[in-house]
């Protein structure tokens, strides 16, 4: 290869790189915020087994479609049916407080830890899913870190 080429796939390799660890750190970090948040709202509500769930909840965050609420909604219906509606209703809060949560920081950390706009992710997890099913739900959002390095590596390349 010319050596011009060199420097070019080297730039695109790192630019890459980087990318796909911001991704997954920031992934880590909304299952880490879904899990503390759940464990600490369930033992404030009183909620048995509330650390095992909140790890449910965390692992389950991993899935789009289904996250946190795989978790919570189960929760309200339980206790609601256990005749416990104040433990039913502020479960149901939980899960909304969380939600809200999710949707403020998410996005924030997408911009700024990698650059992407977060519609682009969106509709990235969008095209994925409907082209690959599961698998694409998360090479989804990877070829959109994939397309914003390689956008990053031609600006800096042409400068």
């Amino acid at each position: 290869m010319p050596p011009r080429w060199n420097a070019w796939i080297r730039r695109l390799k790192r630019e890459v790189s980087q990318g796909v660890l911001g991704y997954l750190r920031i992934q880590l970090s909304l299952v880490a915020l879904t899990t503390g948040l759940t464990i600490v709202f369930l033992n404030l509500v009183g909620i048995p087994f509330a650390v095992v769930l909140g790890m449910v909840a965390g692992l389950l965050d991993l899935m789009p479609g289904v996250g946190p609420s795989g978790v919570y909604i189960p929760l309200v219906i339980v206790e609601a049916v256990g005749g416990r509606y104040d433990r039913a209703i502020a479960c149901a809060a939980g899960g909304l407080i969380l939600f809200l949560v999710r949707q403020v920081w998410e996005p924030q950390l997408l911009r700024s830890q990698l650059g992407v706009h977060p519609l682009a992710t969106i509709f990235a997890l969008y095209i994925g899913f409907r082209l690959l099913g599961v698998v694409g739900l998360l090479l989804g959002p990877l070829s959109a870190v994939v397309a914003q390095a390689l956008l990053q590596t031609v600006r800096l390349e042409r400068k």
